[in-house]
């Protein structure tokens, strides 16, 4: 009987730490997410359709300094990933590129920050056939 209990424990062990660790992970990403001025954006492709879906478009924004993240939401089989222009506005002000640590984020500035809506295009790489912007 005490054999069963702590194989439990040590399973609940792991999976906290476990957990933890996941935690420790997204917590910058989160961070981010929740600053007054960032903008956090989804991007999706639908499978049968092949199509790229966001969550955040056009971009609104109130005034200067704004940060925006898009990061990549694959399915079970998909692959995706940005290409250097993987987000592109049609305004000059925005200054953009690909996080250089993981090809699932990109970033782009907005220092003088006009106040408006933004369209703005996505382009993913890595599917076959890739998904049309």
């Amino acid at each position: 009987m005490n054999q069963n209990l702590l194989a439990v424990g040590g399973s609940a062990l792991v999976g906290a730490v476990v957990g933890a660790l996941i935690l420790i992970a997204l917590t910058p990403r989160d961070n981010f997410c929740k600053e007054t001025k960032n903008h956090c954006i989804v991007v999706s492709v639908d499978a049968p359709t092949n199509t790229i879906d966001v969550n955040n478009d056009p971009l609104g924004k109130h005034g200067p300094g704004h940060k925006i993240r898009w990061s990549i939401s694959n399915g079970p089989s998909q692959q995706f990933t940005f290409p250097d222009k993987g987000i592109v506005f049609r305004s000059p002000n925005f200054k953009c590129q690909r996080d250089e640590a993981d090809a699932h984020l990109f970033e782009c500035r907005d220092d003088p920050g006009v106040k408006g809506e933004y369209k703005y295009t996505v382009t993913l790489i890595g599917g076959s056939p890739n998904p049309a912007p």
